[in-house]
Protein backbone atom coordinates (compact mmCIF):
# COMPACT_ATOMS: atom_id res chain seq x y z
CA UNK A 1 0.00 0.00 0.00
CA UNK A 2 1.18 3.35 -0.87
CA UNK A 3 0.51 6.52 1.02
CA UNK A 4 -1.78 9.06 -0.56
CA UNK A 5 -2.27 12.55 0.84
CA UNK A 6 -5.75 13.42 2.00
CA UNK A 7 -7.86 15.30 -0.46
CA UNK A 8 -7.25 19.03 -0.17
CA UNK A 9 -10.81 20.13 -0.60
CA UNK A 10 -13.83 19.51 -2.70
CA UNK A 11 -13.21 18.29 -6.12
CA UNK A 12 -12.16 21.09 -8.45
CA UNK A 13 -11.14 23.39 -5.55
CA UNK A 14 -7.98 25.35 -6.08
CA UNK A 15 -6.13 27.10 -3.31
CA UNK A 16 -6.15 30.92 -3.39
CA UNK A 17 -3.51 32.42 -5.61
CA UNK A 18 -0.24 33.42 -3.97
CA UNK A 19 0.50 37.09 -4.59
CA UNK A 20 4.07 38.32 -4.43
CA UNK A 21 4.92 39.92 -1.08
CA UNK A 22 4.13 43.62 -0.83
CA UNK A 23 7.11 45.83 -1.29
CA UNK A 24 7.49 48.34 1.53
CA UNK A 25 7.66 51.91 0.33
CA UNK A 26 10.66 53.97 1.36
CA UNK A 27 10.15 56.34 4.30
CA UNK A 28 12.65 59.03 3.30
CA UNK A 29 10.36 60.94 0.85
CA UNK A 30 7.83 61.48 3.65
CA UNK A 31 10.51 62.67 6.09
CA UNK A 32 11.96 64.97 3.46
CA UNK A 33 8.50 66.42 2.72
CA UNK A 34 7.80 67.12 6.41
CA UNK A 35 11.22 68.78 6.87
CA UNK A 36 10.60 70.94 3.78
CA UNK A 37 7.18 71.99 5.11
CA UNK A 38 8.66 72.97 8.49
CA UNK A 39 11.43 75.00 6.82
CA UNK A 40 8.93 76.82 4.59
CA UNK A 41 6.70 77.58 7.61
CA UNK A 42 9.62 78.93 9.67
CA UNK A 43 10.97 81.08 6.84
CA UNK A 44 7.49 82.42 6.06
CA UNK A 45 6.86 83.25 9.71
CA UNK A 46 10.23 84.97 9.97
CA UNK A 47 9.50 87.10 6.91
CA UNK A 48 6.14 88.16 8.36
CA UNK A 49 7.70 89.08 11.72
CA UNK A 50 10.54 90.97 10.05
CA UNK A 51 8.07 92.91 7.91
CA UNK A 52 5.97 93.86 10.94
CA UNK A 53 9.10 94.98 12.82
CA UNK A 54 10.26 97.07 9.85
CA UNK A 55 6.90 98.85 9.61
CA UNK A 56 6.89 99.61 13.33
CA UNK A 57 10.51 100.81 13.31
CA UNK A 58 9.83 103.07 10.33
CA UNK A 59 6.91 104.68 12.16
CA UNK A 60 9.01 105.13 15.30
CA UNK A 61 11.89 106.65 13.29
CA UNK A 62 9.57 109.51 12.32
CA UNK A 63 8.26 109.90 15.87
CA UNK A 64 8.39 113.47 17.22
CA UNK A 65 8.44 114.47 20.88
CA UNK A 66 8.34 118.03 22.15
CA UNK A 67 10.52 118.78 25.20
CA UNK A 68 11.32 121.97 27.08
CA UNK A 69 14.82 122.84 28.28
CA UNK A 70 15.22 125.25 31.19
CA UNK A 71 18.37 126.78 32.66
CA UNK A 72 18.22 129.01 35.72
CA UNK A 73 20.81 130.41 38.08
CA UNK A 74 22.13 133.35 40.06
CA UNK A 75 24.28 134.53 37.14
CA UNK A 76 22.95 137.01 34.61
CA UNK A 77 24.09 134.85 31.65
CA UNK A 78 25.48 131.42 30.83
CA UNK A 79 26.88 129.47 27.91
CA UNK A 80 24.28 126.86 26.96
CA UNK A 81 24.42 123.85 24.62
CA UNK A 82 21.44 121.65 23.77
CA UNK A 83 20.23 118.86 21.47
CA UNK A 84 17.40 119.46 19.03
CA UNK A 85 15.96 117.71 15.98
CA UNK A 86 17.72 114.45 15.24
CA UNK A 87 21.20 114.43 16.81
CA UNK A 88 21.64 118.14 16.06
CA UNK A 89 23.07 120.43 18.68
CA UNK A 90 23.11 124.17 19.14
CA UNK A 91 25.10 126.58 21.31
CA UNK A 92 23.94 129.82 22.90
CA UNK A 93 26.86 131.96 24.11
CA UNK A 94 26.01 134.36 26.91
CA UNK A 95 22.32 133.42 27.04
CA UNK A 96 20.32 135.47 29.55
CA UNK A 97 19.01 133.55 32.56
CA UNK A 98 16.44 132.27 33.15
CA UNK A 99 16.57 130.57 29.75
CA UNK A 100 13.82 128.37 28.30
CA UNK A 101 13.61 126.63 24.91
CA UNK A 102 11.02 124.25 23.46
CA UNK A 103 12.49 121.83 20.92
CA UNK A 104 11.22 118.96 18.80
CA UNK A 105 13.13 115.69 19.17
CA UNK A 106 12.76 113.45 16.10
CA UNK A 107 13.54 109.74 15.93
CA UNK A 108 13.44 106.44 17.76
CA UNK A 109 16.55 106.73 19.92
CA UNK A 110 17.41 110.42 19.79
CA UNK A 111 18.92 111.94 22.92
CA UNK A 112 17.68 115.04 24.69
CA UNK A 113 20.07 117.17 26.67
CA UNK A 114 21.03 120.61 27.82
CA UNK A 115 24.20 121.77 29.55
CA UNK A 116 25.22 125.16 30.83
CA UNK A 117 28.22 126.78 32.45
CA UNK A 118 28.39 130.09 34.25
CA UNK A 119 30.80 132.25 36.17
CA UNK A 120 32.72 130.82 39.09
CA UNK A 121 30.88 130.98 42.41
CA UNK A 122 27.42 131.14 40.82
CA UNK A 123 24.61 128.63 41.23
CA UNK A 124 23.01 126.97 38.21
CA UNK A 125 20.33 124.40 37.52
CA UNK A 126 18.83 122.76 34.45
CA UNK A 127 15.69 120.77 33.71
CA UNK A 128 14.19 118.81 30.84
CA UNK A 129 10.38 118.75 30.81
CA UNK A 130 7.76 117.02 28.69
CA UNK A 131 4.08 117.87 29.18
CA UNK A 132 5.02 119.69 32.38
CA UNK A 133 6.69 116.60 33.89
CA UNK A 134 10.37 116.83 34.86
CA UNK A 135 12.35 114.13 33.06
CA UNK A 136 15.82 115.21 34.22
CA UNK A 137 17.26 117.90 36.48
CA UNK A 138 20.58 118.91 37.97
CA UNK A 139 21.94 121.74 40.13
CA UNK A 140 25.45 122.99 40.78
CA UNK A 141 27.20 125.69 42.77
CA UNK A 142 30.73 126.47 43.79
CA UNK A 143 33.94 127.28 41.96
CA UNK A 144 32.74 125.69 38.72
CA UNK A 145 29.10 126.29 37.95
CA UNK A 146 28.32 123.61 35.36
CA UNK A 147 25.14 121.58 34.91
CA UNK A 148 24.24 118.82 32.47
CA UNK A 149 20.77 117.34 32.06
CA UNK A 150 20.74 114.40 29.65
CA UNK A 151 18.40 111.65 28.52
CA UNK A 152 19.87 108.92 26.30
CA UNK A 153 16.56 108.76 24.42
CA UNK A 154 13.14 110.29 24.80
CA UNK A 155 10.21 107.89 24.50
CA UNK A 156 6.87 109.22 23.41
Amino acid sequence: MTYQPPPSGPQGYYPPPQYPPRRSRPLWPWVLGVVALVVVALVGGGVVLLGAFAVRTTKEARHEVSVVYEVTGSAAAADIAYYHGQFDNAVVSGGALPWRKEVLIVGLATPAGVSASGAAGETMSCRILRDGKVLASESSSGPTAYVNCFLPFVLG
